[in-house]
């Protein structure tokens, strides 16, 4: 039996960790059976809040480049497992942004070390380190 993107996706969703991981795997399947973009997108803001997922994945035409014939975007299918070891490492280094933003050459005494972000609306990524279990996916 041949199984097309709709169906794996059906089946990934019975995993799924949470509601926001089910409802990310219902916009793709939705937008890749129907040719939505808006359900895809809708999926991609979900997928922003979805914080410390054990399994990532990247689906559709994410990275876009420009050529002499305008912008492109090549479809890209990734599986990430996250490793819990080097998540606790980026931590540390996330963590240490604010000392490293500082020695900058923008962050100056008139921006208060600063530079060109300000402490009040930034917050600091939510990172996951993950091991690429099955991907890339050129076509």
């Amino acid at each position: 039996m041949r199984l097309t993107k709709y169906h794996s996706l059906q089946r990934a969703s019975m995993y799924a960790q949470n509601q926001n991981q089910k409802d990310i795997l219902d916009c793709h399947m939705h937008s890749f059976e129907t040719g939505e973009l808006r359900e895809y997108r809708r999926g991609q803001e979900i997928w922003v809040i979805d914080k410390s997922p054990s399994i990532e994945h990247i689906l559709g035409f994410v990275e876009t480049y420009r050529d002499p014939h305008g912008v492109r975007a090549e479809w890209e299918g990734v599986v990430c497992i996250a490793d819990p070891e080097e998540t606790k490492k980026m931590e540390v280094f996330v963590a240490s942004a604010a000392k490293f933003c500082t020695l900058l050459p923008w962050a100056t005494a008139e921006n208060e070390g600063k530079g060109l972000s300000r402490r009040t609306w930034l917050s600091y990524p939510n990172v996951l380190s993950c091991m690429v279990s099955a991907g890339p996916v050129h076509t």
